[in-house]
């Protein structure tokens, strides 16, 4: 678990925002994996993503890609959700070392120069967040 979590700390490290961290990571990730011919859907970046959190909440085994349907075996074994995080990681790495501009930048810069999001306010609670074409 640790392993997988260190991955997710990786995607964080290369594409991170201060509002919308979610979407500002899953979406840049997304976007550099293009460039490499892999199309690893929005929604499995987001499951898995979304189990960085489990995960550093301390309940992993709760989520559903690791919860066992009707006694059988779960939906991913551990060891592949982390060669694919991993995976993922290292081919969004190698391309950003190959685009200088990027590489250059920071984190959020990164997310700002691949998706040019909007920074609007909730109309309820006035947070900050950002929105993506």
């Amino acid at each position: 678990i640790d392993s997988i979590l260190d991955a997710f700390i990786a995607w964080e490290s290369m594409f991170s925002s201060k509002t919308s961290t979610t979407s500002s990571v899953i979406k840049s990730i997304s976007k550099i994996l293009k460039r490499t011919n892999i199309n690893i859907s929005n929604s499995k970046l987001d499951k898995l993503y979304d189990l960085r959190s489990f995960i550093a909440h301390g309940n992993p085994v709760q989520h559903e890609l690791l919860i066992s349907k009707n006694h059988e075996k779960p939906t991913y074994e551990k060891e592949e959700i982390k060669k694919q995080t991993l995976d993922i990681a290292l081919r969004v790495l190698k391309e950003l070392i190959r685009d200088k501009v990027l590489f250059d930048k920071t984190p959020e810069q990164r997310v700002q120069t691949l998706l040019n999001p909007m920074l609007i306010s909730c109309e309820k609670c006035e947070a900050k967040k950002l929105r993506f074409e």
